[in-house]
Order: C-alpha cells, then structure tokens, then sequence
C-alpha cells in the first residue's frame, strides 16, 4: 500500500513547491517562526472544493504573512474527492503559500506540531444550530485555548458545500422533488440527526464473511491475434476490507459498541492488513481459518472507465468443523448481550447450518442479508434462514428466492414478510430505490437520490448497516429509508470500500437534502 506522502509527489499537477509532508512541515513552521513570521493554518475536508472556498482562503491570508492549509486524511472521510484531488484544487490558489495533509492525529496534535499564531474558520461556525458540529467547533476552540492560538471566524459570505451541493440536487427528477417536497411536510432535519444520534448507545454484533476486495486497475489492449481472449495490461492495484469488514466499520461510524465475529486465514501479513483497516472501535473476535488465505475477490477494472471486466475468486471451499464449533460457542455465550445482530451471510462457509439457527434464536434483534453470487453457485438465500427481524435485500435476489422475476414488487415482498416472520421487509432497488414493508402490510417505496455512481460495490452493505440499527429502535420504516437512501448514495461514490460512510458526512447530505430550495 502507497504511503500517502509518496503518493503526493510524484504527481504532476500537485504544485509540489507548496508542499509539506509531515516532517517537513514542522521544520518549515520552526524556520518561520524564527524569521518572525505570523503563520495563519487553515483546516477542513475542503471536499467539494468551490468559489467559496477560495474566498475564505484569501481573507485567511490577510490575517498574517503565511498561509498554511491543512486537509483531513482520505480515512477521516467518506468523499469522491481523494487527497490528491483535493490538494491539486487548494494549491493553485494564489493566497495558499503551503498545503498539506493532517497526519499528526486529532485537532490538538496538528496546531502542536504547527503551532500557528491564527487558527481561521469561516464566520457560519459562530452561526451552528447542529448539535454535533456545534460540538465539534467547541472541541476546536478548546484545542485553540490549550495551544494559546488565537481562533479568528473570517466573515466570506460565499457558498457553503451545502449550497453547492443543492445545485445538484436541482437536477432531481419532478417526482422525486414532489416525494422530498411532502416528506418535509411529515419530517424535519432535526428528528432524523436525533435518530442517527441515537444510534450510538446501541450494542450491535456483526457476524460474517471477512473478504478482500482487490481492484487490479487495467488498460484492454483487445484479443489475442492467437486465441479469441482478451488481453489486459494490468497497471496498479488496491485492496480493500470487504464483506463483514466493511459493515463493521460503517457501523461503528454510529455506535459505540462494536463486536465482529468471522473468521480469517493464517497469512500473518493479510492478519496485519485487515487489523490496520478496521476502527478502533471494532472489538475483534476473529476464528482462525484452516486455510492459509482470507477470501479474496479479485476484480479487473478498466482503469478508466471504472467498469468491471472480469472477476476471479480465491477462496477454500472446505467447510471445517473445528471452526464452525469455535464460532458456535463464542456466539452461544455473547448473542443475549447485544441489542442488534446483523449478519452478512454471502455463503462462503463462515456460518454454518447449526450457526444459523442459533442466530435466529438468541438474537433480541436479528438484522440479516443474505447474498447471491457466482461463489455460493447463487444457491444462498434468504431461506436458509428461519426468521429474521429486519431483512435487506436486492430486488434480484429476493426474486431469485421466491422464483418469479416478473411479479409486482409488493406480493412478493408480502409474502416474503409472511413466510420470514420479520417486522421489516428492506428491498434496494437500484435507481428505483428501495422499497419497505412491515409486518402489518404497509408498504413503503422510497425513491433514489440521483448520485454520481463511482462504483455500486458496498452500498447494499452501507443501507444494511445504517438501517439495522435504526429498525431496532422503532424508526418509521419512512425515515429509516430516506436514511439508507441517503448512505447509499453517498456510498455510490466510493471506489470499493475504501472508506466508511461517516457520521457527518451522511448529516451534511440529509442537511443538503432537507434544506434544498426546489424540495
């Protein structure tokens, strides 16, 4: 994996006079200081990078000689906009002398290490009515306070990220603008924050298939003059924590207590990965595999276009009963301790028969999805369990296990419901959005937020994360999807499960959604 500073500069368009790696940025604020000049640091995401933005820039400039600009690290947000992006838009502003990216820690750590005379926000954080950026602008004037720099709010009057994103949201479809329009009219921003906020609390276990979800990024250079093939030439590769890895770490965006049980191969180094991608807030219950390797899928990609060309699984398809009893016993001794249980099952052995009855039993409150696909033979549905109280699932996988691709959407939903006993019935549906039904018979369908689409890997896991937790505590199934929705939109954006979707990423888009001047 790249190092994030090595990454940086060897980019071209990145002006690299301006800037700092870490190291360097800390020798460079010292000889700055020592020729007395007033160094003004500038922090944020600075994600979605617009004229707003650069008129903050220039009047941060005129608080002092040198203008620094921080930005947070691509794993402290879930945003299209990668590092390099990000500080390729900031650099070429003429009022920006330095750029760089936050490595040292939290808020306290940065201005310890730049020790700038000015910390400089824009005058609408003096303006919040959120609760928790509230507390997050506190947090950082404390930081300020503590590190004697003094906090200016510079008065730009520009767009806000918010406003730009409502110029995209302008561009929704009349029916979805009439849906938000009536959905404002029954719901305000506040209740849906206070819901996600009340997500925290919760104790939820996550139990799945652990897999690694490696990209290799190519160029198709056609078919062979020899064999009717065709021919890649591979240029660059990722790995990324998938399956039940990622459904924790977007879950621990919201709760505070975390569990994951699955199971991982032997391979120290593939051991070291998966620990370094997961949230410290994940409390790990791992079950040595008898097989060397975690689950691997590889996918070959266009490098351009983004579009898959070819997949390739590495996988042991060996059922070990030393592992199925391992697992069998940490969860028979735990599930009554946990307010949620979501299971991942993609049918690749983790979970076994006597493992799946056990969940359906002892679990207070099961939120499950099962998946479909080339490993399992496309055999592993939702039949494989009894009951469930919250079920999400894909449109072609719901069909698949009920055998009728040409039915409503809405029987077969009811009858699903009826046959797994559950209180919710989830249904995405792509860019027909999702649809929702409960155990009395009412019927929800939500609408897509029309979204940039980088790549539809995770974001079924996204709404499954967020909406598990939000059905056990009751949440109108409404609510609860316009929420999902609106992590799957933002999940859509990410390549593969590069990132979680975060907490204030997700308040900044329903805030976008809310707020947007044609809904």
């Amino acid at each position: 994996m790249q190092n994030t500073n090595d990454k940086l500069i060897t980019l071209g368009e990145l002006n690299t006079e301006k800037y700092l790696s870490s190291d360097v940025a800390v020798k460079k604020c010292e000889e700055l200081r020592d020729s007395n000049k007033k160094i003004v640091l500038a922090y944020g995401h600075f994600d979605f990078f617009h004229i707003g933005h650069m008129r903050f820039l220039e009047l941060a400039k005129q608080e002092g000689d040198i203008l620094i600009v921080c930005i947070s690290p691509d794993k402290d947000l879930g945003s299209e906009f990668d590092e390099t992006a990000r500080l390729q838009a900031i650099s070429i502003v003429p009022s920006v002398d330095y750029v760089m990216v936050n490595l040292f820690g939290d808020i306290e750590q940065l201005l310890k290490n730049v020790s700038p005379s000015i910390y400089v926000k824009g005058n609408e954080f003096n303006l919040l009515k959120d609760p928790v950026r509230m507390k997050a602008f506190e947090i950082e004037k404390n930081a300020c306070k503590k590190a004697n720099v003094e906090l200016v709010c510079v008065d730009y009057q520009g767009e806000s990220s918010t406003d730009q994103i409502n110029t995209f949201l302008s561009s929704f479809t009349d029916e979805l603008q009439q849906y938000l329009t009536m959905f404002k009219q029954r719901n305000d921003l506040s209740q849906l924050k206070q819901v996600i906020t009340n997500c925290e609390p919760l104790k939820v276990a996550v139990i799945g298939n652990t897999i690694l979800d490696e990209y290799r990024y190519c160029q198709p250079l056609g078919t062979s003059s020899k064999d009717s093939i065709l021919t890649v030439q591979h240029e660059s590769s990722d790995v990324f924590a998938g399956g039940i890895l990622a459904i924790a770490n977007h879950v621990a965006n919201f709760s505070n207590h975390v569990d994951l049980f699955t199971s991982v191969g032997q391979n120290t180094e593939e051991q070291t990965f998966i620990n370094s991608q997961l949230s410290d807030k994940i409390t790990k219950h791992f079950i040595p595999s008898n097989s060397n390797e975690t689950l691997r899928k590889i996918k070959y990609i266009d490098q351009y276009s983004l579009q898959k060309i070819f997949g390739v699984y590495v996988m042991n398809a060996v059922n070990n009963n030393d592992e199925d009893d391992a697992l069998y016993q940490q969860l028979k001794d735990t599930l009554n301790r946990y307010d949620v249980v979501i299971v991942a099952d993609f049918g690749h052995g983790t979970i076994s028969p006597k493992c799946r009855e056990l969940i359906s039993n002892e679990s207070k409150f099961l939120a499950l999805n099962t998946q479909a696909n080339a490993g399992n033979k496309r055999i592993h549905t939702i039949s494989r369990y009894k009951s469930a109280n919250f079920i999400s699932i894909s449109e072609s996988e719901l069909r698949l296990d009920v055998r009728d691709f040409d039915a409503d959407i809405r029987p077969i939903c009811l009858e699903s419901s009826k046959r797994m006993n559950t209180d919710y019935l989830v249904v995405t549906r792509g860019h027909k959005g999702s649809s929702i039904i409960e155990k009395s018979g009412k019927f929800f369908t939500i609408p897509a937020f029309k979204s940039n689409v980088v790549d539809r890997i995770g974001s079924g896991d996204a709404f499954l994360s967020i909406t598990s937790l939000l059905a056990s505590m009751n949440v109108s199934s409404e609510v609860m999807g316009v929420i999902g929705n609106a992590v799957g939109a933002l999940a859509v954006g990410i390549v593969g499960n590069k990132d979680s979707v975060g907490r204030d990423d997700l308040m900044a888009y329903l805030d976008s959604l809310m707020n947007s001047s044609k809904a």
